[in-house]
């Protein structure tokens, strides 16, 4: 579920955002949005135990279900 997740949130934003042409040609915007990317996918490869053996879990966000 959570590669699911990833590739629906962060795995194809650029390429949506690019089809904005206002939006993508911001000096600075590819690169910004490349480097949120790659945060986002050294977050979503993480288990639930961190680097120094703390569990960081799950957060309230996961169970939101909309309105």
């Amino acid at each position: 579920m959570r590669k699911i997740r990833y590739e629906i949130s962060y795995g194809a934003f650029i390429d949506i955002v690019q089809k904005f042409q206002k939006v993508w040609e911001i000096e600075g915007c590819e690169e910004a949005l490349e480097e949120v990317k790659h945060m986002a996918t050294g977050e979503y490869a993480m288990t639930t135990q961190d680097e120094a053996g703390q569990s960081w879990g799950i957060i309230h966000a996961d169970f939101w279900s909309g309105k």
